[in-house]
């Protein structure tokens, strides 16, 4: 360093050249391409990783919400995607990295998601035949679960602080519908009797009649919308979800969901006393401008007392200082063996990625090609229709709209008669047209539960017995009717029903996916019921059925309305008949 010159200037003067670096230090360069090659192996696998999980998890919503607009008590599965987002993103940092051998997992976890990926095609198959079916929605819901698990520890990182976001996502799904009946019928008689109680406390004579509340004024009936089961369900999942949001731990997220249970049902059963009350005072027709005022405070109100609960039992809790720092302690569930980098495991997590992706848009495909191929196979010209007679005798009933609200069928006929033996007759029909969306195939579906069997003892009347199926032809129309036998207030009452879905044959007797059996054998056959007819006709005094049966074929003639006969077939302008098979 020459005399008078600074140590600092010295320093400064000397300028590092990553060009002459690389070239006097090779491994310097390699090592950089390495480190980019790695980073690039990296994000190609979290890129496929996350469009082939989208993938999944879009076809699923998308089956589920017909369900959710169709269905009023769970109109909240909506917002549980969002919520498993926003979980699964929380969380995020907590799933790791870990060593895993590839060779363990190429082996058993190959095979296993390879099984769990092709159960996803024929619960497909079986959703699109029966789209009300909740074991189907479970077992596409539970397949989407694996799938997501497995794939993340393909990618070489710890599951596990994922397992509850993504297990959320099982609240938006339809309960079984045994579960779902109990608990209905349940809540009613205890709403119903928590509220008779309570106002005979406060001074008004009322009385129970089953789920009717007798009050001076009038009757007012508890049906299903104000059981609570909507409340139920719905603190349900916001009990879950606060419970996570506030980090709560294990035993005071299940208390918190037994205070939303027991929440739901003191304002339930508030709201019903509330409406009874304005209905003793005022009489039952004023009960309809409070009762969606009523249940959306009370609703609000439930929830803000469950938050409150949530951020009470936080407060108690004594959190350890790890967990106040947001890190929390996973099992790690890297498989033993070889200890080297997983860089090989999420290279592979890539292929299977696409694999995946490219499975989901084969399930779908392969469910459409189906069900159109079988549709088109077994399509008939069977447009047969109902109309009303010029002759006076006949006289239109008139249907509520909240039954043709509810069915949301396109066109209906109701008429009554008396035939020429003085015997009175009533005829609904309903016609859905072919259904283009899955929403209105699922409201379709929804429509086959309304039959005589289900509806007519809620009327009071008491069904006897289900007689043998009867096929008949009528103006060249044929139908296969299930015949129906009740007790009206000691009067005999036979009913025929017939539903009849668009492609199927005349004289094959309806599927209406009561059993398993039916159920497998509807998406077996291509069924998926985007159109149908319901003709039901009722007859009281006849003591016996061949009597009733004679009458059928003498009546029922001049109301079918038949363009043209079934392709292959000709036309049978007679009245026939005979036992279905």
């Amino acid at each position: 360093m020459a005399a008078g010159q600074s140590p600092k200037t010295c320093v400064s003067s000397t300028r590092l050249n990553p060009t002459s670096l690389s070239s006097s230090f090779p491994g310097l360069s390699a090592g950089r391409r390495l480190e980019q090659r790695r980073l690039s192996t990296d994000m190609m696998a979290k890129l496929t990783l996350v469009v082939s999980l989208t993938t999944l998890w879009l076809a699923l919503v998308r089956v589920l919400s017909s369900q959710w607009t169709v269905y009023e008590q769970y109109k909240y599965g909506w917002a549980v995607p969002f919520l498993c987002v926003y979980f699964a993103w929380n969380r995020r940092g907590q799933a790791r990295y870990q060593n895993a051998d590839p060779s363990r997992i190429s082996s058993i976890g190959l095979g296993l998601l390879c099984f769990v990926a092709f159960l996803w095609l024929p619960l497909r198959i079986l959703q699109e035949a029966n789209p009300i079916w909740r074991a189907s929605s479970y077992g596409l819901a539970l397949t989407a679960c694996a799938l997501t698990l497995l794939m993340i520890r393909f990618s070489a990182r710890n599951p596990f602080p994922l397992v509850f976001p993504i297990l959320f996502f099982l609240v938006a799904v339809p309960w079984p519908s045994a579960i779902e009946n109990g608990l209905i019928d349940q809540f009613t008689k205890w709403n119903t009797a928590t509220s008779v109680e309570l106002l005979g406390a406060l001074g008004f004579p009322v009385l129970q009649h089953g789920n009717v509340i007798e009050t001076a004024r009038g009757p007012v009936g508890v049906d299903e919308a104000c059981s609570g089961i909507r409340s139920f369900q719905a603190s349900f999942m916001v009990a879950l979800a606060l419970g996570e949001i506030q980090r709560l731990n294990t035993w005071n997220r299940v208390g918190l969901i037994f205070a939303g249970w027991g929440l739901a049902f003191v304002f339930n059963g508030a709201r019903t006393t509330l409406l009874t009350w304005i209905a003793a005072t005022k009489g039952p027709g004023a009960i309809a401008g409070w009762h969606d005022p009523a249940g959306v405070s009370i609703l609000l109100a439930c929830f803000v007392s469950l938050w409150i609960v949530a951020v009470c039992l936080k407060r108690r809790e004594r959190v350890p200082e790890r967990a106040e720092s947001g890190e929390t302690e996973f099992p790690n569930l890297s498989l033993p063996g070889s200890a080297e980098s997983p860089r090989r495991v999420r290279g592979s997590a890539r292929w299977l990625g696409v694999a995946l992706f490219a499975w989901i848009l084969v399930s779908e495909g392969v469910t459409e090609v189906w069900f159109r191929t079988q549709e088109r196979r077994g399509e008939l010209d069977n447009g047969w229709s109902i109309e009303k007679p010029a002759d006076d005798r006949y006289r239109d009933v008139e249907q509520t709209q909240f039954v043709l609200d509810w069915l949301a069928c396109d066109e209906h006929v109701s008429i009554g008669w008396n035939s020429d033996d003085g015997h009175p007759w009533r005829l609904f029909y309903f016609r859905w047209l072919p259904a283009k969306s899955l929403s209105r195939r699922t409201l379709i579906a929804l429509s086959r539960t309304h039959r005589p069997d289900h509806c007519l003892p809620a009327t009071g009347k008491t069904l006897v017995r289900e007689e043998p199926p009867q096929v008949v032809t009528a103006s060249g129309a044929t139908f296969a009717f299930r015949t129906y036998r009740f007790d009206d207030g000691g009067t005999p009452l036979f009913v025929f029903h017939c539903l009849a879905e668009d492609g199927a044959p005349g004289d094959e007797v309806s599927n209406l996916r009561e059993t398993t059996m039916a159920r497998l054998r509807a998406g077996w056959m291509g069924r998926r019921g985007s159109g149908q007819r319901s003709l039901q006709l009722a007859v009281w005094g006849y003591k016996e059925l061949e009597l009733a049966r004679n009458a059928l074929f003498k009546e029922l003639g001049p109301l079918v309305r038949w363009p043209g006969a079934p392709l292959g077939r000709r036309s049978v302008p007679d009245i026939a008949a005979s036992a279905a098979p």
